[in-house]
């Protein structure tokens, strides 16, 4: 898809204004062209006349006004359907099920509504001036056709055979520009290796070199494809420029031995074809952006059609009235199968069949090494994985598409891979003095504070992290908690005031806790042990 298809598909107001004076931009523009051509030859006749001059001005006047409108009015236009773009794919992004945007990557996420976005708004005010050029170079054709048709049939025939030359060479840069952007999604994963995995490859200087001999010969490919599709856009370039040149010596040497009245009107014909030089240098040098642009709006279009793969219209609407499953007695899982299947490398994992009844109030600590399928089994849990097969239960009520969502607010968890949010989204009118207590309860008064709404400092580390999210789970008070390994980077101190103080008060209150644990020596604590290997309850 191009730029102009997108801008039509996603501007809901009429351009027929912006057109419109990007069409008087243009001939404004032509006519400037022609009133210098006319003053020229008056004056070397000895003439002047004060009216065109005046009509010189004005036309000048005409151009100044519409081309401030014209770029003003196209870039309001630009980041206006871009914040819609933004806005829209982030809505489908909380809409599309945890597992397509874990298949998808923050990668190619990141890549189109940051990298791709920002280049369409960076390349906006040249596109339309280059616009504003491809209507320019219109009237200066039916300039020169006014001053000689053969001169402008040897142009327009000229110009044919430059865009066929030139649209052959664009066809392998689009190929180009489309394995440039996979190589930078890979490029920006593998930066993000060594950011996220900074800890783990001070520890181990051979990962650490192996992380980055792998990271270099990545930007090292994603070097050469620039260089290339460079060098490819720079002969394009250099062949439409000696173009120009071409069509001028065509006008000098050639149409004076086609036409012989030409000879008089030569003069004008070039003073012209040199006005079209600066329009034709900015449509050639627009080409590599135009085309980057058009790969940009292709990507967010594909990003748009994964994300509708697995859309959910419900997924974030509000519940009317009461929850119906707050007071549950019992959450059973009947014979629950999940099965994930990564697309590029073909290997799959799955969990099941999994038979297991969760009772209010009880404490089930949930164990297996590593790779076991514990985390999967939560997400699939609390809904936020579908399950291929089986049913979920609450009481006896079903968990299906119509009520999942009411299901899920039963829940509030705290994974492994959990993100810290700076503010109480969600949350309203919540005491300070409560949120303090707490941060004085979990020992990290002294780390951060609760001001304006927000935390002072969530630079913490993981342990002291993971109790500020005990802190929001606490005020949001769901009925069942999931904490997946959250003691696993507690000091000794803490993780037993975790176990031994915290988890009794929970349950004192009638909650739910199910805690991923290694830590055996506080298994008594739990009513419950359950133990998974190879994805299943054993």
């Amino acid at each position: 898809m191009t730029i102009i298809q997108f801008l039509k598909k996603e501007y809901d107001k009429p351009l027929g204004k912006l057109l419109l004076l990007t069409g008087v931009s243009g001939m404004s523009s032509a006519g400037v062209i022609a009133l210098i051509n006319s003053a020229a030859q008056n004056s070397s006749e000895g003439k002047f006349t004060f009216s065109s001059l005046l009509m010189f001005v004005a036309v000048v006047g005409i151009f100044i006004t519409s081309q401030k409108f014209i770029l003003t009015e196209g870039i309001i236009i630009i980041e206006q359907t871009l914040h819609n773009i933004r806005i829209r794919l982030s809505d489908k992004i909380r809409r599309t099920d945890l597992l397509n945007i874990e298949i998808i990557g923050k990668g190619e996420i990141y890549n189109r509504l940051t990298q791709e976005t920002s280049l369409i708004s960076q390349t906006a005010a040249f596109l339309i001036t280059a616009l504003q050029s491809a209507i320019l170079l219109i009237f200066i054709v039916a300039y020169i056709a006014y001053l000689s048709l053969t001169a402008a049939i040897l142009l327009v025939v000229l110009t044919g055979l430059g865009v066929l030359v030139f649209q052959k060479n664009n066809k392998k840069i689009t190929g180009e520009l489309i394995e440039t952007n996979k190589a930078e999604i890979k490029y920006f994963n593998s930066l993000t290796d060594i950011i996220d995995g900074l800890k783990e490859i001070k520890l181990n200087r051979k990962k650490g070199n192996d992380l980055f001999s792998h990271y270099t010969d990545i930007s090292s490919h994603v070097r050469e494809l620039k260089v290339k599709t460079g060098s490819l856009f720079s002969v394009n370039m250099v062949f439409s420029q000696a173009f120009i040149y071409i069509i001028l010596g065509a006008i000098v040497f050639v149409i004076p031995q086609l036409s012989e009245g030409f000879s008089k009107d030569i003069i004008s014909t070039t003073t012209a074809m040199l006005f079209a030089v600066g329009p034709l240098n900015s449509l050639v040098s627009m080409i590599p952006y135009y085309e980057k642009v058009n790969l940009a709006v292709t990507n967010i279009y594909n990003l748009e059609g994964e994300l509708d793969k697995e859309l959910n219209l419900l997924e974030v609407q509000p519940i009317n009235g009461e929850n119906r499953f707050t007071g549950f007695g019992s959450i059973e899982l009947n014979n629950l199968c999940f099965e994930y299947h990564n697309r590029e490398n073909d290997e799959s994992f799955s969990i099941g069949p999994i038979n297991l009844t969760i009772k209010k109030g009880e404490i089930i600590f949930l164990i297996g090494g590593n790779g076991c399928g514990k985390t999967t089994l939560l997400k699939a849990l609390t809904m936020l994985y579908k399950p291929k097969s089986g049913n979920i239960y609450v009481d006896d009520i079903i968990v299906d598409d119509n009520n999942y969502l009411e299901y899920r607010e039963l829940y509030s968890a705290i994974f492994y891979d959990f993100h810290l949010f700076n503010k109480l989204y969600g949350l309203e009118n919540i005491d300070p003095r409560r949120i303090n207590e707490l941060l004085k309860l979990m020992q990290i008064d002294n780390k951060t504070e609760y001001r304006e709404n927000h935390f002072t400092k969530l630079n913490l580390s993981t342990g002291q992290r993971k109790r500020l999210a005990m802190i929001v789970t606490f005020l949001e008070d769901k009925p069942i908690y999931i904490f997946d390994e959250w003691a696993a980077d507690q000091d000794p101190q803490f993780k037993n005031y975790f176990y031994e103080e915290l988890l009794k008060k929970l349950k004192t209150e009638g909650k739910t806790v199910i805690a991923v644990s290694h830590d055996d020596r506080y298994f008594n604590l739990a009513d419950r042990v359950i133990k998974m290997d190879y994805g299943e309850i054993v």
